[in-house]
């Protein structure tokens, strides 16, 4: 028989498991790629951990509660995840273990002594003994959220980085003189004082929240301030184009900006934060967009992840056997979706294997497809704007691009880079009840790749079930 005190060690257990999974799913596991399954073992090994996300094989990864002889772990299954990004979600999990209701050292578990009435409840709740659980998981997310937080501030370059992400995350929801106010940022995260090393002179930070008039002075796009390690301004610059082979991994309006994201030449290491019109908080470090904040939530952004997708979809599916083109064309559709993507108008994109063509101009988009005939101004204007006779996809405009892209309708290409259609309305199998950019991007999904990319800045990749031979699988998604 079990005594009751193991019993209520057992439950314990139970709990502490369930609730890392639930960390795990929330919050960590978007730093991964792949399909990415759970599934929780007991460490039954007495070697101490250093890192809380260790690989433990080509496609397996071991996430552990904490740090030394935890007493169970996740394994993390057909999962990739890059050292750089192992190292920023080791860093968010380290400070979420903080603040979990459990402890799980040693090889034990047990519940944070006092952890409820400390954290989760009203004095008055507490005094009367009532616990209300919705309550408790509102306290409980509200701690993890700022752990999170916390965890990108440390792997950025600590408490000026936390600061300035906390004011701006209340000017998102401010207004100057009755107009939502944009910022951007450069901050010097090395802290060297060595000649080269720039410092500032009044903490600017401190200034923004004391007086609005600081809201005048940046943009983020063609405008900034550079801070200091503590967060005091060393000067007021303006954007120039820069023309570079390394094309920063941004919406294009931010290209500019992000291009001086990145260690200088006097080793001072400078990371973007720009707070957009909108309300989205921007973080960009070595020219690349890593993480935005939407509506008081995280993500994580996989901007080569996207380009990977689609460079292996063309890959195998074209018969281009120039890497460098192929590398482009992926390298374009990536840019382009993060454009659309933040300038929330949405979009449809498809690119169709050699294979599906025929059947999709013939059949579901007869009316749109520039190679006919067709005296509709629309057609001849897309015609025009494109050069269609001559341009491919990588010849047009990247702006052009996004205009189309805008239009009502799909924009379309074959998997060789040649335009089949913009704005075009692709027919619908029966029974779909969807919205009609998600409803035309399953529909080519199943001619190749089809993207969607809503209104809300989420995108969504269809691509042909291979297996099945026929309809269409998600293959990614960009927000969970």
């Amino acid at each position: 028989m079990i005594s009751e005190e193991k019993e209520k060690t057992n439950y314990v257990l139970r709990d502490a498991k369930l609730e890392f999974k639930k960390i795990l799913k929330k919050y960590v596991l978007q730093f991964f790629s792949g399909k990415c399954t759970i599934k929780i073992y007991d460490n039954k090994t007495s070697n101490k951990v250093d890192a809380l996300i260790c690989k433990a094989d080509k496609v397996n990864y071991n996430v552990y509660p904490t740090t030394g002889k935890p007493a169970f772990f996740a394994r993390v299954k057909n999962a990739d995840i890059s050292d750089n990004d192992r190292k920023l979600a080791n860093t968010i999990l380290l400070e979420l273990s903080y603040v979990n209701e459990f402890n799980c050292v040693r090889g034990n578990v047990y519940k944070r002594y006092n952890y409820d009435a400390r954290y989760f409840v009203t004095y008055n709740d507490k005094i009367s003994g009532k616990v209300k659980k919705v309550e408790k998981n509102i306290y409980k997310d509200k701690r993890y959220k700022t752990a999170f937080e916390v965890g990108i501030s440390k792997w950025l370059g600590g408490v000026t980085i936390d600061k300035l992400i906390d004011e701006l995350s209340r000017w998102s929801t401010r207004t100057y003189e009755g107009n939502k106010v944009p910022f951007g940022f450069l901050v010097n995260i090395k802290n060297d004082k060595t000649k080269y090393n720039m410092e500032g002179l009044i903490d600017f930070i401190e200034y923004l929240s004391t007086d609005t008039s600081g809201a005048l002075f940046t943009d983020g796009m063609s405008s900034g301030l550079k801070l200091d390690y503590q967060g005091k301004v060393i000067n007021y610059f303006t954007v120039k184009k820069q023309f570079l082979d390394k094309k920063p991994y941004t919406p294009i309006s931010y290209s500019g900006f992000a291009s001086m994201c990145r260690e200088d030449e006097y080793k001072n290491n400078w990371v973007g934060i720009v707070l957009m019109k909108n309300g989205t908080i921007m973080i960009i470090k070595n020219q690349e967009l890593i993480l935005t904040k939407k509506n008081n939530k995280w993500y994580f952004v996989k901007s080569h992840l996207m380009k990977e997708i689609i460079f292996n979809f063309i890959k195998n599916s074209s018969a281009l056997t120039d890497r460098s083109n192929i590398n482009k064309m992926a390298e374009k559709l990536a840019l382009l979706i993060l454009d659309i993507s933040y300038l929330r108008k949405g979009g449809c994109i498809g690119i169709v294997t050699d294979e599906m063509k025929n059947t999709l101009t013939d059949k579901y988009c007869n009316n749109d497809y520039l190679k006919n005939q067709n005296t509709k101004f629309k057609h001849l204007f897309i015609k025009s704007v494109t050069n269609y006779d001559e341009h491919k996809f990588l010849d047009i405009d990247r702006n052009l691009l996004q205009d189309l892209l805008s239009m009502d309708g799909a924009l379309v290409m074959d998997a060789n880079g040649s335009l089949i259609c913009a704005g075009a309305i692709i027919k619908v199998d029966g029974g779909s009840d969807e919205g009609g950019r998600t409803a035309a991007a399953k529909q080519l999904g199943k001619f190749g790749l089809g993207i969607k990319i809503s209104e809300d800045g989420n995108f969504s990749f269809y691509k042909k079930n291979v297996k099945n031979k026929v309809g269409y699988e998600l293959v990614y998604e960009s927000l969970k």
